[in-house]
C-alpha cells in the first residue's frame, strides 16, 4: 500500500533521518487516519496557528544520568558555564504523572516522551508509566536512553510493552571513541545490549517499538559516521544523525531566527518545573511549574505568549536568543 507523505513527514529540527519513509509507512499501517492528523497537527502549529493543547509533552523521570557526555549540559562543566543546577535526584512523581496523563486524555494528547534530558532507565518502573500513558490514549509514546541498562529482561519488557519509538544513542563505533564522549567505558556492554534487543525484536515479528539509533556529530568522532552506518543501518529501523551544537562556545555560531517548539510542545522536569521546548537551554526558561498550574493554563498563560510573540516578530527571548545562536 502506498502511501502519500507530503503531509505527514515528520520535520526535523537539526537531524538527518535515514530510513524516513520506513517510519512513516509503518505508523501510518499501525494508526491510520490518527497518525496523519497527528503529523498534520505538528506540522501546521506555528506563528499562524496555535493547538488548543500541546501536541507532545517531554518528561525528564529523573534529575540524574549514568553517563558524562562531555557535548550534554548534563556534564558539570558546561552546566556551571550555563548556570543551571543538574543531577539532583529527584524524580518525577507518579502521582503527578498520572494527573498529566488524565488531562492530556481530556484534551487529546498526541505524544510523549519519556527520555528528556535524564536517562529515563534509572527508573524501574519504567514500563508502568508506559501503559498509563497507552490507557490515557497517547498515541506515540517514545523513550530516548543511552541503552546501557537494557539488560536482557527489561529489553523484552519494553519489546511488549505499548512503547512505539525506542532510540539509542550511540555516537561511536569503537570503545575509545565511546569513552572519551560518554565519559565511561561501557561499549562492549552498550554492543551487547543492543544485539540481545535487535534480535529479539527480530524474533517477535514486530514492527513495534521502531528502534532508532541516533549519532550526534562532533569533532571526536566525525569520521566515524560513515561506519557507523555500515554497521548498524541494516539493525536500526532508522537512524538520526544530529547536527553539532557546541555548548562550549555558543558565540561562534551563526543566529537562527526560527523555532517552533512553544507552538507544539511542553518539556517538565523531575521537580516539577515546565518549559517551552525540550532544548538544552530549556532549564534557563522556566514558565511555571505542573505542581502549582496545570498544563493547559501553563499552555495559555502570558508567559507562553510572549516567548510565541517573540518568536514570530523575530525578537525573541534572551534565552531564546542564546539558544538559537546554537541552531542557525
Amino acid at each position: 500500500m502506498k502511501h502519500n507523505f507530503t503531509k505527514v513527514k515528520e520535520k526535523l529540527q537539526w537531524t538527518k533521518r535515514i530510513k524516513q519513509d520506513k517510519v512513516d509507512n509503518l505508523y501510518l499501517k499501525r494508526f491510520g487516519k490518527k497518525y496523519k492528523e497527528y503529523r498534520q497537527l505538528w506540522n501546521k502549529a506555528g506563528k499562524d496557528f496555535l493547538p488548543d493543547f500541546p501536541i507532545h509533552i517531554d518528561i525528564e523521570l529523573i534529575d540524574a544520568c549514568n553517563l558524562a557526555c562531555i557535548h550534554c549540559f548534563r556534564n558539570e562543566e558546561i552546566a556551571r558555564k550555563m548556570g543551571i543546577t543538574i543531577n539532583t535526584g529527584a524524580r518525577f512523581p507518579l502521582n503527578i504523572f498520572k494527573e498529566i496523563m488524565d488531562e492530556g486524555k481530556a484534551y487529546g494528547l498526541k505524544a510523549i516522551n519519556l527520555g528528556f534530558s535524564g536517562e529515563c532507565l534509572l527508573r524501574d518502573d519504567i514500563c508502568e508509566l508506559i501503559n498509563i500513558a497507552y490507557e490515557s490514549g497517547v498515541l506515540d509514546i517514545r523513550l530516548i536512553t543511552n541503552g546501557i541498562l537494557i539488560t536482557h529482561n527489561l529489553a523484552e519488557r519494553l519489546l511488549n510493552s505499548r512503547l512505539t519509538f525506542l532510540s539509542m544513542s550511540i555516537d561511536a563505533t569503537t570503545s575509545k571513541t565511546y569513552e572519551n564522549l560518554k565519559g565511561k567505558d561501557c561499549f562492549k556492554q552498550l554492543e551487547d545490549n543492543l544485539t540481545y534487543l535487535i534480535q529479539k525484536k527480530k524474533e517477535s515479528r514486530k514492527d513495534f517499538p521502531l528502534i532508532r539509533g541516533s549519532f550526534y556529530t562532533s569533532p571526536e568522532n566525525q569520521d566515524e559516521f560513515g561506519p557507523f552506518l555500515e554497521k548498524y543501518q541494516d539493525n536500526f529501523d532508522f537512524i538520526d544523525c544530529q547536527d553539532f551544537k557546541d555548548l562550549r562556545n555558543v558565540k561562534k555560531h551563526k543566529k537562527g531566527n526560527s523555532c517552533k517548539m512553544p507552538f507544539q510542545r511542553l518539556a517538565i522536569f523531575a521537580n516539577g518545573d515546565v518549559a517551552p521546548c525540550c532544548s538544552f537551554f530549556s532549564k534557563k526558561l522556566i514558565v511555571g511549574n505542573i505542581t502549582q498550574s496545570s498544563v493547559k493554563e501553563i499552555w495559555d498563560s502570558k508567559i507562553m505568549k510572549g516567548i510565541r510573540k517573540g518568536l514570530e516578530n523575530k525578537g525573541p527571548s534572551k534565552v531564546c536568543g542564546e539558544c538559537l545562536q546554537t541552531i542557525g
